[in-house]
């Protein structure tokens, strides 16, 4: 059953892969270069948060401690509405997602991730979730203060990005925590 749940969320990112590297700037000839960039973003932060969600399902699926399912629930929530304002943002402006070289190596991170994690039971699973978790957040938060905020151009697209860092910077918080409580 588990194997099962696993493999449904590999393929569903596997197909979020797909969508986005079917997405280009040559598909959208008016795109400008700022909406092309603010497709990036979309992208980028879009991914993130696909990854999260099915990092979370698969944590919410094993035996782990009350402190890592709760991490887990806060993360796939949080996530989620995250990803359908990006959604929201995307519509509302018609600025497409858009894959990259760094969309494309978070969506294959976030595949790796899970394979890395999904055949670990227990405490072997708590520390290398968190570590990831930790890992992860610190390095989404380095590109949205390096790159994204920098870059955003469409206001709403901007504002997306202001937005989603206090809930990247907070999750990372409360990884962190929980990474010393494992030692």
């Amino acid at each position: 059953m588990k194997s099962k749940k696993i493999l449904s969320i590999l393929i569903s990112i596997i197909v979020g892969i797909s969508i986005f590297a079917a997405t280009s700037y040559a598909a959208n000839p008016t795109n400008t270069k700022a909406n092309q960039e603010d497709g990036e973003i979309l992208a980028f932060l879009m991914t993130v948060d696909k990854n999260e969600i099915a990092i979370a399902k698969l944590a919410l699926s094993k035996k782990t401690t009350p402190a890592i399912k709760k991490y887990a629930q806060m993360l796939k929530q949080q996530h989620t509405k995250n990803l359908n304002k990006a959604l929201k943002v995307s519509k509302k402006t018609g600025i497409a997602p858009v894959s990259s070289a760094a969309v494309i190596a978070l969506q294959k991170d976030g595949v790796k991730g899970l394979a890395t994690l999904s055949p670990l039971q227990g405490k072997d699973f708590d520390k290398a979730f968190i570590d990831a978790m930790v890992a992860g957040h610190t390095d989404v938060l380095k590109v949205i203060d390096n790159d994204l905020l920098k870059n955003a151009s469409n206001p709403a697209v901007k504002k997306l990005v202001v937005a989603t860092r206090p809930h990247i910077a907070f999750h990372l918080q409360q990884g962190q925590m929980i990474q010393k409580q494992l030692g």
